[in-house]
């Protein structure tokens, strides 16, 4: 499993892409992207392209699964995938068996290659298929933090599809509400310093 971090909300994906020494970037097409260093291959998938069949081993593909706004800035968010063995590892997941409680997590990076500054995760929980619970944190520097967190109901999402896709779920909506800042790990959110949060999302969700 990969490593985590607790947040204000649950816990976030943050495995150690890093340590694959993934830098420099080689413009090989149209929205493909391949970044090179010895053995290692980030790239970003194709529109259309399917997302398990473009994970290649000893590499990271990454994923436009988030777009919107934070703040006043308009950015799109990838999903990180890398596959271990003969599984898939990516920073979209879920647990949970189908008809019970599963919660989900849509963590998406600003790049290609593992970062937290810039980092935007939403999160939700599905109880027999209804929307039980749902939130969001952004990470806008390169530190854990501060940070901004939705807080109590105000991160609304919108699913517009929940589709079981074998051992992957595909999941589709938008996220709007605010974001207030967290200062520390043991601070409380700032309800006089937010951010608003309008986006929309698309992602294959792995098993954790």
């Amino acid at each position: 499993m990969l490593p985590v971090v607790f947040s204000m909300n649950r816990y976030l994906i943050f495995p150690l892409f890093l340590a694959l020494g993934v830098s420099g970037c080689q413009k090989t097409e149209p929205d493909s992207i391949v970044e090179r260093d010895g053995d290692s291959v980030a790239r970003v998938a194709s529109p259309g392209e399917n997302p398990e069949s473009s994970v290649r081993p000893g590499g990271i593909t990454s994923q436009v699964a988030i777009t919107g706004k934070v703040g006043v800035e308009s950015g799109r968010w990838n999903v990180l995938r890398m596959r271990v063995d003969e599984s898939i590892r990516s920073t979209a997941t879920f647990s949970g068996p189908t008809g019970l409680l599963r919660n989900f997590t849509i963590q998406g990076h600003r790049g290609t290659s593992f970062a937290i500054q810039g980092s935007l995760a939403l999160d939700f929980s599905l109880r027999e298929g209804a929307l039980v619970a749902s939130g969001a944190t952004y990470f806008p520097d390169a530190g854990m933090y501060p940070n901004y967190v939705s807080h109590d109901d105000s991160v609304r999402i919108q699913l517009e599809e929940v589709i079981e896709e074998g051992e992957s779920v595909r999941v589709k909506g938008a996220a709007t509400g605010v974001l207030y800042r967290v200062a520390s790990m043991t601070a409380s959110p700032d309800l006089e310093d937010s951010l608003p949060l309008e986006v929309s999302f698309q992602a294959l969700v792995y098993p954790e």
